[in-house]
């Protein structure tokens, strides 16, 4: 069970770049009959009340875990599916591969996406993967003869990135529509053309979409 966590930690890692990724706690309705008696949660409750915490929704590390184990392998194996196909898989395919019903699969899919992890559908169904897009956009990456849908430019090339290889995308202009082309070789960015963010990073996740 360690060495499967640790693996899958790692491999959810390195598609994050490095970033670290933890999963939300349970739902309220997995945290049914947990005792509430404890002196830290008194004073989390306490410290709320006054105004110097947020609203908090207390959780025993012993429920949390499984939670994270099970959120990170599913994310796993969503970017295995993406890689290997080409296509985000949808819930009911999920499922199928990992046992669960669609119910367990779409709380999983609530909370990764709560949690930043992902973005879904008003369907529920997965849209954005970062950095890959569920959905056609204008800027698409190439790699060995492959080719998936980036969010943006920046996800874009975090395609290649991910799949540490040469690539290239494949997109156009934002103002004039004329087609442009980027290469990654040996890690090395060629082409021409401004990268222009609408807005700063901080705020990417006020409207992941517009963004």
């Amino acid at each position: 069970m360690k060495a499967a966590y640790a693996k899958c930690v790692r491999a959810v890692w390195a598609a994050d770049g490095g970033q670290r990724v933890s999963a939300p706690p349970p739902t309220r309705q997995s945290q049914k009959g947990w005792p509430k008696s404890s002196a830290n949660f008194h004073r989390v409750g306490e410290l709320t009340a006054l105004g110097v915490l947020p609203s908090l929704t207390t959780i025993r590390i012993s429920s949390y875990i499984p939670a994270m184990f099970e959120d990170s392998a599913l994310r796993l194996l969503i970017y295995d599916e993406i890689v290997r196909t080409g296509e985000t898989p949808v819930v009911a395919t999920l499922a199928r591969l990992v046992g669960a019903s669609l119910d367990d699969v779409r709380a999983s899919l609530r909370r990764m996406h709560d949690a930043h992890m992902l973005v879904l559908q008003p369907t529920g169904e997965i849209l954005m993967a970062n950095p890959f897009s569920a959905v056609p956009t204008p800027f698409l990456a190439e790699v060995g003869g492959r080719r998936w849908f980036g969010n943006c430019i920046w996800d874009a090339l975090g395609i290649i990135a991910t799949l540490h290889a040469d690539g290239r995308v494949l997109a156009s202009c934002g103002s004039s529509g004329e087609r442009m082309e980027l290469s990654v070789s040996d890690g090395v960015l060629a082409g021409q053309g401004i990268v222009h963010f609408a807005l700063p990073a901080r705020r990417w996740w006020e409207d992941i979409v517009f963004n």
